[in-house]
């Protein structure tokens, strides 16, 4: 099988991230401290050492969309706990073997904010979640809905 991170480039559409904008409200980000990376610094930087594929720079153009359309705020952390939407995601991506996929490549949702931090935590589940899409629309499955159903279940 091959890895989410290791086939040619290509650019994802932003429809994918259109509905989950839509559902997020923009709330301000956690206080980070003062020698930690700021959520725009990780995105700018394309590596996430803490992900199994750390190298996200394939995805780095629509992540770096993603956060700018919400003011690099965070999406899926709020008071330092993940959001209904980012668990319900977690759900969705730890059941990637249902789509043909292999789970542990996308190894965002394998931490706690609490244990990453919050950036690091918003920012792996963003790039497991875009290497998702992008996978299951390369094996032509339509990721979309179930994920916009998903979200609106929980808002």
């Amino acid at each position: 099988m091959q890895s989410a991170w290791s086939v040619g480039r290509s650019r994802l559409s932003l429809p994918f991230f259109a509905p989950i904008l839509l559902l997020l409200h923009p709330v301000r980000t956690e206080a980070t401290l003062p020698n930690e990376p700021t959520l725009r610094q990780l995105v700018a930087g394309g590596v996430l050492t803490d992900l199994r594929w750390p190298n996200f720079t394939r995805f780095q153009p629509d992540v770096a969309r993603f956060y700018e359309s919400n003011g690099y705020q965070l999406a899926w952390v709020r008071s330092g706990a993940a959001t209904p939407q980012a668990q319900a995601l977690i759900h969705v991506l730890e059941d990637a073997a249902l789509k043909g996929l292999d789970p542990a490549d996308y190894d965002g949702p394998r931490w706690s904010p609490s244990d990453a931090g919050p950036e690091r935590f918003d920012l792996a589940l963003t790039v497991s979640a875009t290497a998702f899409y992008f996978w299951t629309r390369r094996k032509s499955v339509e990721p979309v809905p179930e994920i916009k159903e998903i979200l609106q279940a929980n808002v």
